[in-house]
């Protein structure tokens, strides 16, 4: 053992730590928090997360232990870690036989890393580790396993019969289980099991696995239909595996769908497991390998997946929607007589329960709304497969680049099963996959009285600039800012416009029906104005590449037409016009193929001239608003006026504001005066971060920022490079739009990493004041300790 910690990777040693921690185990040098105290004089038990402690110092703790059980339970976590190294190994080997070719099938199934990430480390699994040796790695041995399960009082599932059968379909194992949990349903209508067939049972749950581990032992590959479930009840970790949930393409292409086993051997094999409402018999079911698709909604509840399920349940709730047998409450109240509507979270509760609940609707409106939630499930998963799918044309490696981009997730997490979205499913159909007929959109955006954005107007262009739609639309919530120095739309323009969100949603949905792909630049505020969920896009901000190969910098849509294109879009200080950003959009996509999608195309982020009376001020930014204008003087010295600056929404937790001072040299005096973390903003211009001590509550930070970089402006002139101008905003959302000013000024992930590193540094020297503070603490102790005896002392004399 002492062998395997030294050599063992330092994440191995952490995740041991953790786990020995939350069991609290005890060494030969006590526990963990003990061990610090003794080994590290320096911060002892305050810094305490393995991940960030030493290999050295792991191994030296984890080395104390000596106890059978203790290192066996290491052992258990080692084998878990070999196993994830191992299954990376097997997805990637090349196959020599059908059954290892089912494998690898199995582990590149985009739901395989959701289904199988088994707490594999946790107390009582049992891992099955794989060796690789050839006859290991060539072994085509099958079992086919299926399990029983009944509900627990601690909601838990638990196994209550398990079956194993050979290829041969010849049983090798056929045994009931007795759980170590009071069982409060054994859901007799499905598994066929009643608590008198337990009575005299005696088999555990580890005599299970122990059974399970000696016929798994040489690699032999275990089947079963959606077998992540019986692999979580036995509590086993195996990587050599086939479901027949996975193996069996569905012929709509869907790779999320799950079919449910009695329909795949209909499908299949020509005949049911059993007749339709005959409970199960987990012996039929492991005797059985098969896949279909299906066709209504009940059986698309069958065999989605719980989670997908529960956000239905969810959602449901939200709108208050009433089924045959009530809302949700009602329904566990008159199904469930034990936990009733007491527990109400979907999440904790069994597939079953959640499907009997969703089958009682009929509505088509209710049907549709479940049907939308699925699909934006399916496009979830299409987004994964469209990331690595291979490209075949320029367009396609665009969207490859857009959904890559580090970015994507923060910006494209659009909440699209909320009501009003409308998802529009890419069908995985190579026609459809291969499509590389594009649209650009761009939508001009109004403030509403509840804070949000809604969309006015709506342009889509075709490849060919040819227009598709270019409406007004009126929104369903008051408007309080037009917007129209920036917009050019007034309320005169929305007079006579009777056009809806839900009909642009239409008119959109039948455009991209056919895997249409999207542009738009930071296109992501584009979809959630209109509420669509739409996987097939490219983003003209992500696209282009800076010659500082910075990923965070986002281009102004004008300055980037004036770097590639070499026109802007607009004048300076002219008002948007959507249907021109929306060609200039596919201008960029159009030029970007042109000179070759992977081929370099250095652009810069050239700083604009600020004019001198803009250099006679400080902005402040990122302010709480529990800080008034009168504090900020006691954080910036000299003498200056305050311009509070308008921001982005009607209510938000912070405010900014501009520190006008007579001339530039006061500007430059009060910036080097001000207390702070000195860093950079996006655009390379000098801020600093302060740390400022209310007169009431705790802490705070702002940040105080020149208006002009230190450096001096690039020289156009002499490069042969195209400069990409900044006038807009260094984020070029169409939130730009809304509020140039704040926007341009909003700190870059760059600067957040400063921030946090600024934090992490607080953080070390609190530790060190910590322990001074103990130090402290410590000899106060032997003081009061030596004032007590000289207390006793005197107190004996005087007797």
């Amino acid at each position: 053992m002492e062998e395997k910690i030294d050599t063992a990777d330092k994440k191995v040693l952490a995740d041991i730590v953790k786990l020995a921690q939350k069991k609290g185990l005890r060494g030969k040098l006590g526990d963990w928090k003990e061990f610090l105290d003794s080994h590290d004089k320096k911060f002892g038990a305050n810094l305490s997360d393995p991940s960030k402690r030493p290999h050295e110092l792991l191994a030296t703790f984890l080395k104390s232990f000596s106890e059978e059980e203790d290192l066996k339970f290491f052992d258990n976590i080692m084998r878990h870690h070999e196993n994830q190294y191992m299954l990376e190994r097997l997805k990637d080997k090349s196959h020599e036989s059908p059954e290892q070719r089912l494998v690898q099938i199995t582990l590149q199934h985009p739901l395989y890393p959701l289904d199988y990430s088994s707490p594999s480390i946790d107390e009582g699994w049992i891992v099955i580790n794989v060796k690789n040796k050839p006859k290991v790695m060539k072994s085509t041995t099958m079992l086919a396993v299926d399990c029983e399960m009944v509900l627990c009082e601690d909601g838990t599932d638990a196994v209550v019969k398990v079956c194993v059968v050979d290829h041969n379909l010849e049983v090798k194992l056929n045994e009931f289980v007795k759980p170590n949990k009071k069982i409060v349903d054994y859901r007799t209508e499905i598994t066929g099991i009643s608590s008198q067939d337990l009575e005299a049972v005696t088999c555990s749950l580890a005599d299970i696995q122990k059974s399970m581990k000696k016929l798994l032992s040489k690699g032999t590959i275990l089947v079963g239909h959606s077998l992540h479930n019986d692999l979580r009840v036995l509590k086993l970790d195996h990587v050599r595996v086939i479901d027949t949930s996975y193996i069996f393409q569905s012929v709509d292409g869907s790779t999320h769908r799950r079919p449910s086993l009695n329909g795949l051997c209909q499908a299949v094999l020509g005949c049911p497991v059993r007749e339709k409402g005959a409970p199960h018999n987990c012996l039929d079911d492991a005797q059985l390998d098969t896949a279909s698709q299906q066709l209504n909604m009940e059986e698309k509840i069958d065999t989605a997946d719980k989670k997908v399920l529960a956000d239905i349940v969810k959602l449901a709730q939200k709108k208050g929607l009433r089924g045959k047998l009530g809302d949700w409450k009602e329904f566990l109240d008159s199904h469930d007589k034990k936990f009733g509507a007491n527990l109400s979270d979907p999440s904790k509760r069994p597939h079953e329960l959640l499907a009997t609940f969703l089958k009682s609707f009929s509505e088509e409106e209710d049907l549709k709304f479940f049907d939308n939630i699925m699909r934006h499930h399916e496009n979830q998963y299409m987004l994964e497969r469209l990331k690595d799918k291979s490209h075949e044309s320029p367009e396609q490696r665009l969207v490859q680049i857009t959904l890559q981009h580090p970015l994507y997730p923060l910006d494209y997490s659009s909440p699209s099963i909320d009501e009003g979205w409308i998802v529009i499913n890419v069908k995985n159909k190579p026609k459809v996959m291969k499509s590389t007929t594009m649209l650009a959109v761009d939508c001009e955006m109004v403030l509403c009285e509840d804070g949000t954005d809604a969309v006015v107007k709506v342009c889509v262009v075709d490849h060919n600039l040819e227009v598709k739609l270019n409406e007004f639309v009126k929104p369903n919530k008051k408007i309080v800012d037009y917007r129209t120095e920036i917009t050019g739309i007034s309320s005169q323009d929305l007079e006579a416009v009777t056009c809806s969100l839900a009909d642009i949603q239409k008119s959109m949905k039948k455009l991209l029906s056919k895997g249409t792909i999207l542009v738009g630049h930071s296109l992501h505020n584009d979809l959630r104005v209109l509420k669509l969920d739409h996987v097939r896009v490219i983003d003209t901000s992500y696209i282009f590449q800076s010659v500082d190969g910075s990923t965070h910098r986002r281009p102004s849509l004008n300055g980037l037409c004036q770097a590639v294109l070499g026109c802007p879009v607009r004048e300076k200080g002219a008002p948007h016009n959507c249907l021109d950003d929306a060609r200039a959009a596919m201008n960029l996509v159009l030029a970007k193929i042109k000179h070759g999608v992977d081929r370099e195309f250095p652009i810069s982020l050239a700083q604009e001239r600020v004019p001198e009376n803009e250099t006679a001020k400080l902005f402040l930014h990122k302010i709480p608003n529990a800080v008034n204008t009168e504090a900020l003087h006691t954080i910036v010295p000299g003498e200056f006026r305050t311009e509070l600056q308008p921001t982005r929404k009607v209510q938000g937790r912070h405010y900014s504001a501009l520190a006008v001072f007579k001339n530039t040299q006061e500007a430059e005096d009060a910036y080097e005066k001000v207390e702070g973390i000195q860093l950079k903003d996006n655009q390379g211009r000098p801020q600093k971060l302060v740390t400022f001590l209310p007169s009431k509550g705790m802490p705070v930070t702002l940040y105080v920022r020149k208006m002009v970089s230190d450096e001096p402006p690039n020289d156009q002139n002499g490069s042969n490079k195209r400069a990409l101008q900044t006038d807009e905003a260094v984020d070029v959302s169409k939130k730009a739009k809304i509020d140039k000013n704040t926007e341009e000024n909003a700190p870059s992930c760059d600067v957040h990493l400063n921030e946090i590193e600024a934090l992490n540094q607080r953080l070390k020297q609190s530790e060190l004041e910590i322990e001074s503070l103990k130090k402290e603490l410590t000899q106060k102790d032997f003081e009061i300790t030596t004032l007590h005896k000289m207390v006793a002392s005197l107190n004996k004399r005087r007797k």
